[in-house]
């Protein structure tokens, strides 16, 4: 990938700062998930990191407000939709019930 995702981030003015508090994610996480992503060590990031920075480098992601219509109406949802259906599906303990409110607050 060499620096695709790094240069896009530049482009479009988002600061790793911004990008990790958005996605809920530390920035030394960002880091270690951006160099992953780079070095195409997909199998070391979650998968809607890794849905979000495909979606950062394909031409569908033009501009600051793309990206953030992208993480906050859903279209990286996939990955939460499938946590949510699997911790729902048994739905017999309280431990379930406050994981499924800490992913959808977002914590």
């Amino acid at each position: 990938m060499d620096q695709i995702l790094s240069s896009k981030l530049h482009s479009l003015t988002i600061r790793l700062t911004e990008l990790a508090s958005i996605i809920n994610i530390s920035r030394p996480t960002l880091y270690k998930y951006l160099e992953a992503y780079e070095k195409g060590s997909y199998r070391n990031l979650q998968i809607k990191v890794k849905e979000l920075f495909d979606f950062i480098v394909s031409e569908n992601c033009s501009s600051r407000h793309a990206l953030y219509l992208y993480v906050f109406k859903g279209e990286n949802s996939k990955g939460i939709k499938r946590e949510i259906i699997d911790l729902v599906e048994p739905l017999n303990d309280q431990v379930k019930l406050k994981k499924i409110l800490s992913i959808l607050k977002g914590e």
